[in-house]
């Protein structure tokens, strides 16, 4: 049976909506803006240059209560979730698409930070948790629960740790977006800058990287070893048709969500916590490794790249980078229960989730990429799934103990 609290939360909605839809979206003409004066600069910084980043023009269509919306282009999207401004926006190519007001965790089950990616969508579907409570338009993050659907909207805390959405506007984002989409919550309200000859993967790496692999994998014949971790990286080319979990083969619609995960780009994680770097395709370990990080007592902080766009030999890449500000649910519910401009909130606001022996200001996302290369290895294997929408996370973080194999993608949360 729905307690009261949750009544309130999820019955009626539809009386509700309307009024609601409104309000919200005065809010956000209010508060968001249209239009960021400025191009997008096409030129490129000369080759051995340093690394700079600049934040991207933008051009944002607020939501409009008439339910009426511009189809989402075909991507890569990013959604980027602000605690702070109870506001969702989502991005295309680093460019400001739209954004909405939206209803986040209350101080009792506060919405986690992070980074995450969407694992599961349906269009009607009942909360197996809080007594079949209706949650439309749902788009899984974690298989604990936290996901974004349709709900009541107040443009503040409100959920039980969902992101809630206008009901509208989440039926048009749920027709826009597919399995794998990346999402980012934050507790500021960050926007994409764009890493200027980010050379991890170009042209010139990728063949160097292939002849020393190459030559490795000559080597191990011989004897030698390598800390590398792997199964094969091209899906397409192992037997996806068995569970792997059951042994038994698969249903139809797990072959289906298969083909659509076979065009979801490739994932890796770099941990500091861990120095070790993870690939991830298909909500799969692909393979992981070792990672040396220059100057290993800095915080590096965590910062999503996203390749936007590049030729079809790979060259001529462009990123763009997000940093996300990280909250403990500790101290994410301090922050909703005292306001998040009180005392006790500024002084949770300014601790980095970092180790003891951490010294110095976490890193820029310009600097982040310049304190590791990606193994040999790693490179070569990854170079044939480059394509727009690919993703890099840097973090001091572990990989998340909440990413499970084959349902789940890249989670790193405190």
């Amino acid at each position: 049976m729905l307690t009261p609290a949750i009544a309130q939360d999820y019955s009626d909605f539809s009386r509700a909506r309307d009024s609601e839809l409104a309000r919200s979206s005065a809010r956000v003409r209010a508060t968001a803006p249209r239009t960021i004066v400025g191009k997008a600069s096409t030129s490129r910084p000369a080759p051995g240059r340093a690394v700079a980043a600049r934040v991207l023009p933008a051009r944002a269509t607020p939501v409009r209560a008439t339910g009426k919306f511009a189809p989402l282009p075909e991507g890569p999207l990013l959604l980027v979730v602000s605690l702070d401004k109870q506001r969702l926006s989502v991005y295309n190519k680093g460019q400001l698409v739209e954004t909405t007001a939206v209803s986040t965790g209350t101080s009792a089950d506060p919405t986690p930070s992070g980074v995450f990616a969407v694992i599961e969508k349906h269009e009607k579907h009942f909360s197996n948790i809080f007594g079949g409570a209706p949650m439309p338009f749902m788009q899984r993050l974690t298989m604990s629960g936290v996901a974004l659907h349709s709900g009541h909207v107040t443009g503040r805390p409100a959920s039980h740790g969902c992101v809630r959405l206008p009901h509208d506007y989440a039926r048009h984002l749920f027709q826009g977006t597919k399995l794998g989409v990346r999402v980012i919550i934050s507790a500021d309200d960050p926007t994409p800058v764009e890493i200027g000859e980010m050379r991890l993967l170009d042209q010139t790496r990728v063949a160097a990287a292939t002849r020393v692999a190459a030559a490795t994998v000559s080597g191990n014949s011989s004897g030698s070893e390598t800390d590398v971790t792997s199964s094969t990286l091209t899906s397409a080319a192992s037997d996806r048709s068995i569970d792997p979990r059951t042994g038994k083969p698969k249903g139809p619609l797990s072959l289906l969500r298969d083909e659509v995960l076979k065009a979801a780009p490739v994932s890796l994680v770099v941990s500091r916590a861990e120095s070790r770097v993870y690939v991830r395709h298909m909500f799969e370990p692909q393979l992981d490794a070792t990672i040396s990080i220059a100057n290993p007592h800095q915080p590096v902080g965590t910062h999503v790249y996203t390749l936007t766009d590049m030729q079809p030999d790979g060259s001529e890449q462009r990123w763009s980078a997000v940093t996300v500000k990280l909250v403990p649910r500790r101290i994410a519910a301090i922050r909703v229960l005292s306001g998040r401009h009180s005392r006790a909130a500024r002084a949770a606001s300014d601790r980095h989730p970092a180790g003891p022996k951490d010294e110095g200001m976490p890193s820029t996302a310009a600097e982040a990429v310049q304190r590791f290369s990606l193994p040999p290895e790693i490179v070569a294997r990854v170079a044939p799934l480059l394509r727009p929408g690919m993703s890099i996370v840097v973090t001091d973080l572990p990989l998340s103990k909440r990413v499970q194999t084959g349902w789940t993608d890249i989670i790193v949360t405190p």
